[in-house]
């Protein structure tokens, strides 16, 4: 199945020296991106110094933005995001490097976008999702990664149930007259900062028979309108493909979330993808061309897999019986056309 929307153009400029690390003491790292005024301060374990071990802070003009703690490399214990203005944006737990907890995510001026619970990297209780207006878009409970009873979605600001999916009976309810159409807005805020950022969308090539609830428009709007680009990524030059992959079964259960950089020219059409292209509000005067560190690659890893997480619930069709593993490429570029 494939879908096409908008088309993106090329910016051009010249490469410079970008992020630096340095090492304070034996086990302390800071991350400097001096064009665009982000750091990052982490430690490192004093066995293995590829593995993060205690506190993570990250800072865009000197106001803490990213808050947390590794333990041997893993994400543990709670991690919050904050606009510059200091407003909470996001909120996760993590045990083991896996969510673990509550959920929140915000936009700091509208208010809560999804709220939810984890149970050892699985979904678990209510899920609600809101829509620009605080109201109630999408409504449904997990159990331990399961979905269960009645998942409904609502449109046009309506309280009367655009689609409903029984998951216990595994078979639609109420459908809709024709398929759900997802309201595209190209326009989206950087919470972070409050600026403006025009995200496109290229053509994806995606799996039949396995779709998020509502359709893949509607579970790729949610997707792609959820991941947290990091600060030192604002108007510069990026590129990069990551391979996200997740195991699903014929009851829309998911497991084995895993994600994975591969080479820019790796990419593969043939493959089932998912592209990720924004244009920032740079101009061609101040956007920058950097040698990224591995720091802003990782960073960026990170959130793609958490705003694959929020996808779902799963519908699979009954043909599928058992574990199902099916894998994305996610073709990233920030100011460049793809």
């Amino acid at each position: 199945m494939k879908n096409t929307l908008l088309t993106t153009f090329l910016v051009l400029t010249t490469a410079v020296v970008f992020g630096q690390k340095e090492k304070i003491n034996d086990t302390t790292i800071i991350a400097n991106y001096i064009l665009v005024g982000s750091s990052e301060e982490y430690h490192i374990s004093p066995d293995d110094e590829n593995l993060r071990h205690g506190t993570y802070n990250k800072k865009c003009s000197d106001e803490s933005t990213v808050d947390g703690s590794y333990n041997k490399g893993e994400k543990h214990g709670t991690w919050v995001s904050r606009s510059s203005y200091g407003d909470v944006v996001k909120g996760i737990q993590y045990k083991n490097g896996q969510p673990h907890g509550k959920f929140s995510l915000y936009d700091f001026e509208t208010g809560p976008i999804i709220k939810g619970f984890f149970v050892d990297g699985k979904k678990d209780s209510t899920w609600t999702y809101y829509g620009p207006n605080r109201e109630v878009i999408k409504v449904g409970k997990f159990d331990k990664g399961k979905p269960v009873g009645d998942w409904v979605l609502y449109k046009d600001k309506k309280k009367k149930p655009e689609y409903v999916y029984a998951y216990d009976s595994t078979g639609l309810i109420i459908e809709p007259k024709k398929p759900y159409q997802a309201e595209f807005d190209p326009y989206l805020m950087n919470p972070l900062n409050g600026f403006e950022y025009l995200r496109l969308t290229e053509e994806s090539n995606l799996p039949e028979g396995i779709t998020p609830l509502g359709g893949w428009e509607y579970g790729l709007e949610q997707f792609l309108n959820n991941v947290e680009l990091p600060g030192e990524l604002w108007d510069t030059l990026f590129k990069g493909v990551y391979t996200i992959s997740m195991s699903v079964n014929q009851h829309g259960a998911v497991r084995a979330h895993k994600v994975e950089l591969e080479a820019m020219e790796s990419f593969d059409s043939n493959k089932y993808y998912i592209p990720y292209l924004l244009l920032t509000n740079g101009t061609m005067a101040n956007i920058k061309n950097p040698d990224h560190i591995d720091n802003t690659y990782i960073s960026l890893g990170d959130n793609l897999l958490e705003a694959f997480y929020l996808m779902g619930p799963w519908v699979v069709d009954k043909e599928f019986d058992g574990w199902t593993t099916v894998t994305f490429q996610i073709p990233v570029k920030v100011n460049l056309d793809f």
